[in-house]
């Protein structure tokens, strides 16, 4: 069978036995994928929403996404 790399585009063939259909045509473009998902660039302006409180809020990006504006985010003292 042929599919398309969801990554970068290229067209590969692979084996279709038991298993799920291959998305990926290497493990860099699986790995490379998993990381965009992952990471975000350094210094972008984000918004998400709160997972506590439901409100929109924005954010300067440092590597990981936030789940929590500045009121719900869990305190250091806290979980000690």
């Amino acid at each position: 069978m042929t599919a398309t790399c969801t990554f970068c585009g290229v067209v590969f063939e692979f084996w279709h036995g038991q298993g799920p259909r291959r998305l990926y045509c290497s493990p860099r473009c699986r790995y490379a994928a998993r990381d965009a998902k992952r990471f975000l660039p350094i210094g972008s302006t984000v918004t998400a929403v709160c997972a506590n409180c439901g409100q929109a809020f924005a954010y300067v990006s440092t590597t990981k996404r936030r789940k929590f504006c500045l009121d719900c985010r869990p305190r250091k003292e806290a979980l000690k």
